[in-house]
């Protein structure tokens, strides 16, 4: 609950911050919050049957680890174009 509150702290200083550095204060935060709610959900007993748990965390750390990867990807210059040369 922490990280929630602290990345809602982050999200108002947004502005003041380096994009850099608020994105991956944004992206370390969220990441922790992902992995302590699926701890917690395959912790809870009765309320899903195995399956359909085991389906929905891979499915929520899936989708985290994609965002995590555009992210860095999206972080990294991208090279120009193909000129062509006639």
């Amino acid at each position: 609950m922490w990280a929630v509150f602290a990345n809602a702290v982050l999200s108002f200083l947004r502005r003041r911050l380096q994009a850099r550095l608020w994105r991956n204060g944004h992206l370390s935060l969220a990441v922790v919050i992902v992995i302590k709610a699926v701890v917690h959900a395959v912790l809870i007993e009765g309320a899903m049957e195995a399956v359909s748990k085991d389906a929905l965390w891979t499915s929520v750390l899936l989708t985290t680890m994609k965002a995590i990867f555009h992210a860095y990807r999206r972080q990294k210059p991208r090279s120009h174009a193909r000129q062509n040369s006639d």
